[in-house]
């Protein structure tokens, strides 16, 4: 399957959309037309969903600890269920996985649009025997498709750094200098805090995946650096640009075979499947994600998850402290794009 020079052209002008950075979370840039150092993955990984995917499992949830009260943030679980709607909807069968912490705000997040129980599956052990388990719940060989969106990734070590691409010895020093040896291949929220207290070692399932499944491609889609995926692009670059202090610590050494980088990762979420739809032409299916269902999801995943705010930390409807009419803008000018009418 091909996709035609008007499809492709709406996807350039998603991948645009999606990578507007109003919280100034740096990787995207503040204008929101991206960096030119960042993967343009939307479109490739689109098409191997658009053109191979059968069974698609979605990795998602992030704790946050400190949070009142500790939850699951309210970005990842919207963008998941959004994807597998639509991609159900196209007849490929989609599964999504979290964590026992973020088990309880998934399930609300997919029961409010209507997805069944049945398709989540909550890990409560990590063990290499457990996660095996996991693999064969999904019935791991029919997987076409492993997909992250905004779950966090352990960061580097010396050894994950030195096969990356560009590595050299003054990128060596510099991660020896700045990087202590107890965050080193550790899970960090966006202030470089260790957060492997509340994190299941969902990272395993790619890297089992990339060694065991090879019919099985990998997505991440993420916002911060910390996430699965983000191992795809070099740390020196990410440590540049990332908005933080805590920088060197923040990078996830985990990388993917397509990586998609967005203002929220919701927005990188939704951009991958407008896209899909788009290639697929198909795009009346988004149009009953409506403001009202939207603002319905978060509003019970955060009364009865609970769910919380990433940046704010507080049990509100609201997502890396946008408020709602600003979060769902994009998602307005995502219909408008798909629907043939560009933005300028």
């Amino acid at each position: 399957m091909k996709a035609g020079e008007f499809a492709v052209r709406r996807i350039q002008h998603l991948n645009r959309l999606i990578r507007c950075d109003p919280a100034r979370r740096g990787l995207t840039g503040v204008g929101g037309a991206g960096e030119s150092w960042l993967p343009d993955d939307l479109a490739p990984a689109a098409l191997d969903l658009a053109s191979r995917a059968s069974h698609v499992a979605i990795v998602t949830g992030f704790h946050v600890p400190d949070a009142d009260p500790p939850a699951a943030e309210t970005d990842g679980p919207p963008g998941a269920t959004l994807l597998a709607d639509i991609l159900q909807q196209l007849g490929i069968r989609a599964s999504i996985v979290t964590d026992e912490p973020c088990g309880s705000a998934v399930i609300s997040a997919a029961q409010a649009v209507g997805l069944s129980a049945d398709q989540i599956i909550v890990v409560t052990d990590d063990s290499e025997d457990g996660l095996v388990g996991v693999l064969e719940e999904l019935d791991a060989e029919s997987l076409t498709q492993l997909v992250a969106i905004e779950r966090v990734g352990p960061a580097h070590s010396l050894e994950s750094l030195r096969r990356q691409p560009h590595a050299d010895t003054d990128v060596l020093r510099r991660f020896e200098k700045l990087v202590g040896e107890e965050h080193r291949n550790r899970c960090h929220n966006a202030r470089g805090e260790c957060i492997d207290h509340v994190t299941l070692k969902l990272h395993r399932l790619f890297e089992i995946a990339s060694d065991h499944l090879p019919a099985c491609r990998t997505i991440g889609v993420g916002d911060g650096g910390n996430e699965i995926g983000m191992g795809s692009i070099s740390w020196n670059l990410l440590v540049d640009h990332i908005a933080s202090v805590a920088a060197p610590t923040i990078p996830s050494r985990v990388p993917t075979d397509w990586t998609i980088v967005a203002g929220t990762s919701n927005w990188g979420a939704w951009g991958l499947a407008a896209a899909v739809a788009i290639i697929r032409n198909r795009v009346e299916l988004l149009s009953r994600w409506t403001a009202e269902r939207h603002e319905h999801q978060l509003r019970r995943m955060v009364e009865t998850g609970p769910a919380v705010d990433g940046l704010t930390r507080r049990a509100e409807p609201t997502v890396d402290g946008l408020p709602f009419v600003t979060y769902l803008q994009t998602w307005e000018s995502i219909l408008e794009i798909a629907a043939g009418r560009p933005q300028s």
